[in-house]
């Protein structure tokens, strides 16, 4: 019975660390961020900052709620996985009980007649080989059954649906150039594809362009405004 307990502490051990949930923490890939600074206004916990025209995460601040990475256009910010738990992970999967105390574990408990080996000694292995037969079959006889009414069935043309009309605009969105820096928040923003960044600035296509005001809406340094068509 001792030696059930140990080998039973020994395996908890190991999976309560394999499955220990990680610590997930983001970094800012430099290359990439173009200091537009969206994620600093939208980091609930005052992690971010821009140092040097890039963002900067403080580690000890962040909290792992990812509402940056979700916010940055660029996809400047990734995931890293704290090292400490990679670290217990990394441990955990390497650990491994002596084998000559496990021989000997297991000669003890043979003699009390009971059975350490879980997988093909076990009586139940025989029910899960017939199980394992059974679902095969049903799952064959539903394949088959599907079959069947796929190929009685009619097949049906899928009706074409007629493009959405653009509704008529009164107002046009207006970039000011001095303000805009290129971060695309508003090109990715716009459902009509009429705001594209070219140059490193946003250019509006007032042909469909339809005054919605979602650009203006997501600009984060307030550089789109909407004006009236002139008549």
């Amino acid at each position: 019975m001792k030696s059930k307990l140990i080998i039973l502490v020994v395996l908890v051990s190991v999976l309560a660390t394999l499955f220990a949930s990680t610590v997930t923490k983001y970094k800012v890939v430099a290359e990439k961020c173009i200091g537009c600074r969206i994620c600093v206004l939208e980091c609930p916990v005052g992690a971010i900052s821009i140092v040097n025209g890039k963002a900067v995460i403080d580690p000890e601040k962040c909290t792992g709620c990812g509402i940056c990475v979700k916010a940055c256009s660029t996809g400047a910010i990734v995931a890293v996985v704290d090292s400490s738990v990679e670290e217990d992970t990394t441990a955990a999967k390497n650990a491994s009980i002596d084998s000559a105390k496990y021989d000997s574990l297991r000669g003890k408990a043979a003699k009390k007649d009971t059975s350490v080996s879980v997988a093909k000694t076990s009586p139940n292995s025989a029910i899960a080989e017939k199980t394992d037969v059974k679902v095969k079959k049903d799952t064959l006889k539903t394949t088959d059954s599907l079959a069947a009414k796929t190929d009685s069935a009619k097949i049906e043309k899928p009706t074409e649906k007629k493009p959405t009309k653009k509704p008529v605009a009164k107002l046009i969105a207006v970039v000011d150039k001095d303000k805009c820096i290129g971060c695309k928040t508003c090109e990715n923003t716009c459902k009509y594809d009429a705001i594209k960044v070219i140059d490193g600035k946003a250019v509006v296509d007032p042909e469909k362009c339809t005054g919605c005001g979602d650009c203006v809406k997501a600009c984060p340094l307030g550089a789109i405004k909407l004006k009236k068509l002139s008549q």
